[in-house]
């Protein structure tokens, strides 16, 4: 009887071992668990074609059955053929190894039958920071687009996150938890968000210092410091005075506004509009939080030009702003009310305009 010859398709093995396995797909290690830089080698009994045909016959699927992009090249005297990761590696998770019967041999002799199995990729992720945020009621924030990861070698980055919600909703007080997906993996990130009321002006002193503490303008960078002060006195016509101050480590101070060679004009002017339509933007917020105050805000800064003795004293304000009126002449507490939020550079000793 004439000897019929086969390919036959011996088995699946690591690029370590290389210890070869039964052609039964049931003597396969199914559900292995391997690195992400997993390197396969298939060993057949004869030498393989290595043509298009051959290529789209070993394939790596992913759960959604999504073909992965790997890389082969033949091995062992094209008896065996390797297969190469993605050149970051395979994300965590599960995948199948397909190698279908369409393979055949240099002397055309065609692969038995179609072999599958599957496999596990494990995280290299050690841990995930979760993040504890405190946010005032009435208030929309953003999520934070990066979370720390770190990895099993020790090391950490910040990666990217995608979360189950666009923004922090802040609507309502209580304590909630959001969810996200960290970017290239299935790894879950936390953020636990406790929503609380603004209550007193230390509330606001902390909220200012977190929503508003800095902008970028053409000029260069702001830093804003916030000085909150409570009236008690039927001299002062407010309840509370919001002293926004640019702090010395800004880019641009207000002399640079008004003297500096190194802005240019435009630039001046566009500057001075940002911070100026900062204001009209914090008021909503100050005056959403305190709606039954009578509140002054704005620019300003003091102190002695010789703070040890305190001798010198100066003062410098711009775009300031109330939510009561004035009179033509002193106000005080009992001659204001509350009305629309309005201008009032009455006292303002730096007259920035654009």
């Amino acid at each position: 009887m004439k000897k019929i010859e086969h390919l036959i398709f011996i088995g699946i093995i690591s690029l370590i071992t290389l210890v070869p396995i039964n052609v039964n797909a049931d003597q396969f290690e199914n559900n292995k668990v391997v690195p992400k830089n997993k390197v396969w080698k298939i060993n057949f009994n004869r030498e393989v074609k290595f043509d298009d045909n051959t290529k789209n016959s070993i394939q790596v699927l992913d759960e959604d059955n999504t073909k992965i992009n790997v890389k082969l090249s033949l091995d062992n005297g094209n008896k065996s053929i390797l297969i190469y990761p993605p050149n970051e590696g395979y994300k965590a998770g599960k995948y199948n190894l397909l190698i279908k019967d369409s393979i055949y041999s240099t002397k055309n002799k065609k692969l038995q039958k179609e072999v599958l199995m599957n496999f596990n990729v494990e995280s290299d992720i050690l841990e995930i920071k979760s993040y504890n945020i405190d946010v005032y009621e009435g208030t929309n924030y953003n999520l934070p687009k990066t979370v720390v990861v770190i990895f099993k070698d020790g090391t950490n980055k910040k990666v990217p996150v995608k979360w189950d919600h666009e923004y922090i909703d802040g609507s309502k007080s209580g304590k909630f938890i959001y969810y996200g997906i960290v970017d290239d993996t299935k790894d879950k990130a936390q953020i636990n968000i406790n929503v609380k009321p603004m209550r007193t002006v230390y509330d606001l002193h902390d909220y200012l210092n977190k929503c508003y503490g800095s902008i970028d303008t053409p000029a260069g960078k702001v830093i804003f410091k916030y000085n909150i002060l409570e009236n008690n006195v039927e001299f002062n016509p407010y309840d509370i005075w919001v002293q926004t101050r640019i702090s010395p480590y800004s880019q641009v101070k207000p002399t640079d506004l008004q003297h500096s060679i190194k802005i240019s004009d435009e630039d001046k002017q566009k500057t001075m509009q940002i911070l100026k339509e900062l204001q009209v933007t914090m008021s909503k917020d100050i005056l959403r939080y305190f709606p039954n105050k009578k509140i002054k805000g704005g620019y300003f800064d003091d102190g002695y030009r010789y703070e040890y003795i305190h001798e010198g004293y100066w003062s410098t304000s711009f775009f300031t702003w109330t939510n009561y009126n004035h009179n033509k002449g002193l106000d005080n507490y009992k001659n204001t009310h509350i009305t629309e939020f309005n201008w009032f550079d009455r006292y303002d000793n730096y007259k920035l305009t654009y």
